[in-house]
């Protein structure tokens, strides 16, 4: 059965094809092979997008929908990245899972080394996790995860990748000054796994696995020393002032307010806290052997700390996602309560020398 929407024209396309020996079909396109080669077995349904003939597809992909010839453009270069698409739906007993395959129109990510690099995500810090949060993101290694979109988005330029680098070490100055370093202080703490979490109230939890607690605690605790010395919470505030007609201008300006680091005991435990004098904002930490929880909120820490001492057992649990050495979380509930059927997102990528593979865990009541 063949048919289409508003164009006879299509249907002539298919039947010309059938009969046509010269021309080439889509499914003896190269691109079109390797979205049906990396797709499961079991699929229910298969669906391939080419970009290449469709460009304002990969805006819509992503919920933007619109014929502006700025954002085509925009997206052009990214249309010219990624070339196509193939997709496919798998029904489980829990929920329906969703399987991506972009394909890449050059092959730069072949052989690079923070591609092709294969961990096993374990999740051992999801454990950690309170569960009533809005999102989680959890994985192996941020360095690599930050350099590995940048080598995608840079098409494997090095130069490119660089200019990244760069923008991430002036970042490390600003907000730490130069006597922290990137590479020395903060990327050897990202380097294992790392879980990252906000709550309903709009507050982050990260918990990162140490390579060596000993070493690691220095660099954290040099880090947070720098951060308030070299960093500021800008507070802002309303000012009023009489312009030449005599009215009354109101301007938001934000001035500096100093951090003020101090401990407390939780249990047996240290919580290193740095809050402004007004307590509106703050950071809290503690060092627990070789991992290191840090909040923007004390209880949000504190529930995290319950899970650690096994005063409470109400933490996160959702399912790993085979192939992928990362999940996003997303519960769905948070955002649309009303939600009659979808109860939560889960997604995950893999990284190929030709294409990028994404999974989609869709959880239904």
């Amino acid at each position: 059965l063949i048919f289409s929407i508003g164009s006879e024209e299509v249907i002539h396309l298919i039947l010309d094809a059938q009969t046509n020996t010269t021309q080439t079909k889509l499914a003896e396109k190269e691109k079109f092979q390797d979205a049906l080669d990396e797709s499961a077995i079991n699929r229910v349904a298969f669906v391939f997008i080419n970009f290449d003939q469709h460009p304002e597809a990969l805006l819509q992909k992503y919920g933007v929908f619109s014929g502006s010839s700025l954002l085509n453009s925009a997206i052009d270069p990214f249309s010219k990245i990624f070339s196509s698409e193939g997709l496919v739906v798998i029904a489980a007993d829990k929920y329906f899972e969703i399987e991506t395959f972009m394909s890449l129109e050059e092959d730069f990510l072949k052989g690079n080394r923070y591609v092709t690099y294969q961990a096993d995500y374990d999740a051992e810090l999801m454990k950690y996790i309170p569960e009533e949060i809005n999102v989680f993101w959890g994985g192996e290694d941020v360095e690599r995860q930050v350099k590995r979109i940048a080598t995608l988005l840079s098409e494997g330029n090095e130069e490119t990748t660089q200019l990244f680098e760069g923008v991430f070490e002036s970042y490390t100055e600003k907000y730490f000054g130069n006597n922290v370093s990137l590479i020395e202080d903060i990327y050897p703490i990202l380097q294992n796994e790392f879980a990252l979490a906000q709550n309903a109230e709009g507050k982050y939890l990260i918990s990162l696995e140490l390579e060596d607690p000993t070493e690691d605690a220095l660099r954290i605790q040099k880090i947070a020393n720098n951060f308030i010395s070299a960093g500021a919470v800008f507070e802002p505030h309303i000012e009023e002032h009489e312009l030449p007609d005599g009215t009354i201008a109101q301007e938001i300006v934000a001035t500096p307010e100093e951090l003020i680091k101090s401990e407390t005991k939780y249990d047996d435990l240290t919580i290193y806290q740095m809050e402004t004098e007004s307590k509106e904002w703050g950071v809290y930490y503690s060092i627990l052997d070789s991992i290191l929880l840090a909040s923007t909120n004390k209880e949000f820490l504190e529930k995290s700390l319950d899970l650690y001492l096994n005063k409470s057992d109400a933490n996160l649990a959702i399912s790993k996602i085979p192939n992928s050495d990362e999940v996003f979380h997303f519960n769905i509930l948070s955002f649309w309560p009303e939600s009659k059927l979808v109860k939560s997102l889960s997604t995950g990528k893999e990284y190929f020398g030709n294409g990028v593979k994404a999974y989609y865990y869709i959880y239904v009541e």
